[in-house]
C-alpha cells in the first residue's frame, strides 16, 4: 500500500503476484507513481516501512535499498505492526501454557491434514449437525489463523474427539499414539 499525504488520491494497493523479487517490486512502485501522475523527479520520499522479509528490507539489494539509492533521505523502518506481532509471538513462546495451546493446535492440524482423517472429521461433523470447519496450519504472521483454529476446535470438539476415539478403538496404525496424545 502506498500513500502520499500531498495527494489523497495516491492511496492504493499494488499487485505484485507476477513478480516478487526486489527489482520487480521496486519497478511496480515506480509504475504506481507514474500511473498516479506523480513526478518522481520532484517528490521526496522520506520514510519507507516493510516487514522483515529480505526482499523488502535487505540493505544491499532489497526494495528499501533500491528506494534509498534513488531517495537517500528515505529511511527504512521495520513495520510496527509486524514488530508487535513478533513481540507477541515471542511472548507466547515464553508463556508455557500459551505455547502448549499453540502446540496442540499445530498437532491437531498435522493429524487432520491427512486426507482420510480430514474426510472422516467432515463426515462426523455432518452427522452431528455441526458447522463444517477445518483446522488450519498455524501461521506466525497471521494471528487470524490461530483465532480461527481455536474457533474450529471449540465448535467441533465433539467431532474431533469422536474421530480420535474411533482411531484409538480401531488401533489401525501408528497414528493411534497421536490420537491418544
Amino acid at each position: 500500500m502506498l500513500w502520499n499525504s500531498k495527494f489523497s488520491k495516491d492511496l492504493g494497493f499494488i499487485d505484485i503476484s507476477k513478480g516478487r523479487n526486489s527489482t520487480q517490486i521496486y519497478s511496480a512502485i515506480l509504475n504506481f507513481f507514474e500511473e498516479q501522475n506523480i513526478n518522481v523527479e520532484i517528490i521526496h520520499i522520506v520514510v519507507q516501512s516493510y516487514d522483515g522479509a529480505s526482499v523488502m528490507s535487505g540493505h544491499l539489494n532489497g526494495v528499501q535499498a533500491k528506494v534509498q539509492k534513488q531517495y537517500p533521505a528515505a529511511i527504512y523502518i521495520h513495520c510496527m505492526a509486524h514488530r508487535l506481532n513478533l513481540v507477541v509471538l515471542d511472548l507466547c513462546k515464553a508463556i508455557k501454557i500459551a505455547q502448549n495451546v499453540f502446540n496442540i493446535l499445530e498437532a491437531t492440524y498435522v493429524h487432520f491434514s491427512e486426507p482420510s482423517k480430514n474426510t472422516e472429521l467432515l463426515e462426523i461433523q455432518k452427522q452431528l449437525g455441526l458447522k463444517k470447519g477445518q483446522v488450519m496450519r498455524i501461521c506466525n504472521t497471521r494471528w487470524i489463523c490461530r483465532y480461527k483454529n481455536c474457533e474450529v476446535i471449540i465448535n467441533n470438539y465433539k467431532a474431533i474427539v469422536a474421530v480420535l476415539q474411533k482411531e484409538i478403538e480401531d488401533q489401525y496404525n501408528k497414528d493411534v499414539a497421536q490420537a491418544i496424545g
